[in-house]
């Protein structure tokens, strides 16, 4: 089961990068300036991070006082951030290890100050726009977009979740004022939906806590707001999908969140994060075959140069694919698939690591003791996490009991 505080992050990430995105074009804006805008989302969506930042930085410069602009110029530079750490994705929270938690060692100085410095000119342009048209929809979102942005920021990278939080109900706030504007502005309600189910899933203290500032979060309330997004949002809808399926596998609805990354891989065939979220949610399901096969499917992918594919380090894939062995209980595949990716000259030290630790376990299970304890002593003799050195240490002193 994954700790709430894993569970939220995930929210905060895909809820509040997911709303940045989905801001729909200005009434009366040049068909030009859309379709740079729409080719530069759809770069984004493939993790093509260069092209839309590059796109976004220009529409920024042609038209400095639009704040949907800044917030999709920070978009990318957030979205690129989450990429690196690998908490973009979700298959990275699985059991196998290999999500990233020294966030504030992977973003820069440099680079924290400059997304918070973007997002502090989204900030200032919707507000100068509030100031003199205090019901401008548009800025209204864009305001709620920022700040949902900062939430996010803060929650996965700074682990300040008390300031993530209050940056997350200004959000909200904003947006249910747009929504008594206008209610058929659905691409709000999925800032609203994703705080809700967020705030609803915490323990009762903490709802109760939160709640004293008025908002007690409402998980079936948030998967309905997130739902009627999905359906009848603008652009906004693609957005409330991702979130719906970290919401689906929370809520153990696996077979809806397959549908729906199903549906959005075949729309952004170039993100391969869609895919290896297939094979997690095979995983949640405990049907190792399917995930084996579409651990496959990927591999195949990146050795014939697949497009967006060959950004994917297939050491990493290979892992898994060996992990799903071993739960499908076919130690002999799961061998086979580990000295393939030892054979990698690619494959860093930590992933041997963890591969030999696995490959020791598997040796001692079959009563191989000799073999167990050379794996067990070449996890020592590598630059390993922790963790792995440490279990390797134990069972060379006894065997491993599986």
């Amino acid at each position: 089961m994954l700790s709430r505080n894993v569970i939220i992050r995930r929210l905060w990430v895909v809820g509040s990068v997911a709303a940045v995105l989905q801001s729909p074009a200005l009434a009366g804006g040049l068909q030009f300036a859309a379709s740079r805008e729409a080719e530069a989302r759809d770069a984004l969506y493939s993790l093509d991070f260069d092209a839309a930042e590059a796109e976004f930085q220009a529409l920024t410069a042609e038209e400095p006082d639009n704040p949907r602009y800044w917030n999709l110029l920070a978009s990318s530079i957030w979205l690129r951030i989450v990429f690196e750490q690998e908490k973009m994705n979700l298959d990275a929270y699985s059991d196998s290890g290999s999500s990233r938690d020294d966030a504030d060692d992977l973003v820069s100085p440099e680079r924290e100050e400059r997304l918070r410095g973007v997002l502090a000119r989204a900030i200032a342009a919707a507000e100068a726009i509030l100031e003199a048209e205090p019901e401008d929809r548009e800025a209204l979102y864009a305001l709620g977009i920022a700040h949902g942005s900062l939430a996010s920021f803060e929650a996965t990278v700074k682990k300040a979740y008390l300031s993530a939080n209050g940056a997350a109900r200004v959000a909200r706030e904003h947006h249910m004022r747009l929504l008594e504007l206008d209610p058929s502005y659905n691409d709000a309600r999925l800032t609203i939906g994703a705080y809700d189910y967020t705030v609803g899933a915490l323990p009762l203290f903490l709802r109760a806590l939160i709640g004293l500032v008025g908002i007690r979060g409402d998980k079936e309330g948030g998967i309905e707001q997130l739902e009627y997004a999905a359906e009848l949002g603008d652009r906004g809808a693609v957005n409330a999908k991702v979130v719906l399926v970290v919401v689906y596998n929370r809520e153990e609805q696996y077979e809806k969140a397959l549908a729906l990354l199903e549906e959005l891989h075949a729309a952004y065939p170039r993100n391969f994060l869609f895919e290896l979220e297939q094979a997690s949610v095979h995983r949640r399901m405990e049907d190792w075959d399917r995930a084996v096969a579409v651990y496959d499917s990927i591999l195949a992918q990146i050795r014939s140069g697949g497009a967006g594919y060959d950004r994917l380090e297939p050491e990493s894939v290979l892992y898994r694919k060996a992990e799903a062995h071993i739960h499908g209980m076919d130690n002999t595949a799961a061998l086979e698939t580990f000295r393939v990716l030892l054979d990698s000259p690619e494959t860093t030290e930590p992933l041997e690591a963890r591969a030999r630790l696995w490959m020791g376990k598997i040796y001692d299970s079959d009563g191989q003791r000799t073999r167990a304890v050379a794996e067990y002593e070449r996890v020592l003799a590598l630059d390993a996490p922790d963790d792995v050195r440490d279990e390797a240490g134990r069972y060379v002193r006894r065997p491993f009991q599986g």
